[in-house]
């Protein structure tokens, strides 16, 4: 996207830098949000209802977009765990509370060294309490991922992760929407939201704007800051996407890209009175 840079940006210019972004045929989460939800609806229907507690074992955008998800729109009684840290003492705490719960394990490459690990621990306390210990597990992988392959010989439910959607860009795909829909959240309403978002680029295109400004002023860091705890993931999600789609050493022609700032997040009047 930065490539369409103005060189001062105005709201004409910005609309056409909003314009050029959306038709990129390489932007592959905006190829499924016009998917049909109702597999993910079955999905969650059929094996995970019977629980009201559902594990999610995975790494940065395996696991930020549906924590944004649920921190945001969770009002049932259900309760979602993020494993997404391999700290010793939350994974026993987790393994002590995860308990009988589903456990939903997510790596695009299938090869997620801190989520395969967790996994296994998982794997062995369930193997050793239940014989039918294969329907706790749903897997979301790439298609022919190892770990793809292993759910499909264990007889585990394994659905496609799409191989042209970065992990981070997933909260349209199951790796976002199942969680939700775990939580009885409208995930109809969630794609119709980001439908509508897509359709109406003035949407973004003041935001678009003053972060142009901000990138042309040199501004070297950028502040996610919000008063509400229940968009605090959020906040966090949006730092990845940030970093880890503007903070590259080269562009995809291989030159040097436009400057960006370093994103930060912050909490409320917290943080008001230990950073400002």
């Amino acid at each position: 996207m930065l490539k369409y840079i103005p060189s001062h940006p105005t709201s004409t210019s910005t609309t056409h830098v909003v314009k050029d972004f959306l038709s990129l045929d390489h932007i592959g989460f905006l190829d499924h949000i016009n998917d049909d939800t109702s597999s993910i609806i079955n999905h969650c229907q059929s094996n995970l209802t019977p629980t009201k507690l559902l594990n999610v074992i995975g790494m940065g955008g395996s696991a930020l977009g549906a924590e944004c998800l649920i921190s945001a729109l969770n009002q049932s009684d259900k309760e979602v765990l993020f494993w997404n840290n391999s700290d010793p003492s939350q994974v026993q705490k987790y393994l002590k509370k995860g308990g009988n719960g589903h456990y939903l394990i997510v790596s695009k490459s299938g090869s997620t060294i801190e989520t395969l690990s967790m996994a296994n621990l998982v794997l062995s306390q369930i193997k050793s309490r239940h014989k039918n210990w294969s329907q706790f597990f749903t897997v979301i992988s790439e298609y022919g991922s190892p770990l793809y392959t292993w759910a499909k010989e264990n007889n585990i439910a394994a659905l496609e992760h799409p191989p042209s959607v970065g992990g981070r860009f997933s909260v349209f795909t199951s790796v976002g929407l199942l969680p939700a829909a775990f939580c009885d959240i409208s995930i109809n309403q969630i794609i119709a939201g980001a439908q509508q978002a897509v359709h109406s680029p003035e949407i973004i295109e003041q935001i678009v704007q003053d972060t142009l400004k901000s990138f042309q002023q040199d501004k070297s860091i950028s502040i996610f800051w919000t008063y509400e705890a229940k968009l605090l993931a959020f906040t966090q999600w949006l730092q990845q996407l940030w970093a880890e789609s503007l903070g590259k050493a080269t562009d995809r022609s291989g030159a040097s890209p436009s400057p960006v700032s370093t994103p930060i997040t912050h909490m409320g009047t917290k943080d008001q009175h230990s950073v400002q």
